[in-house]
């Protein structure tokens, strides 16, 4: 079997897979030369990286969704605390008599 890609990785690296995948990860290495080589490829790449350096995605809109939400169920907690802390400081609190 030949490479085309040094196999070793360090001082000590290599390659254990299964036999089974052999196959499948030459095919993979032969597609990574070829697109390394082919220059619409690489431009394609860097222009993707230039459009999307920056720009906001999901994760970033997931933080401030929970940090707004994380703020209003702290609210309500806080009031709801408060509330029953009143009540029971009053003696007007709903608990049953058992």
């Amino acid at each position: 079997m030949t490479t085309l890609l040094n196999p070793y990785f360090g001082e000590f690296g290599g390659m254990y897979v299964p036999q089974i995948l052999m196959p499948a990860l030459s095919r993979l290495e032969e597609a990574f030369v070829s697109a390394q080589k082919d220059p619409e490829f690489s431009g394609a790449i860097r222009r993707s990286a230039k459009k999307l350096r920056g720009t906001s995605h999901r994760a970033d809109e997931m933080s401030e969704y929970y940090r707004r939400y994380a703020y209003h169920v702290v609210s309500k907690a806080r009031r709801f605390t408060a509330r029953r802390r009143a009540q029971n400081q009053s003696g007007t609190g709903s608990g049953s008599a058992g």
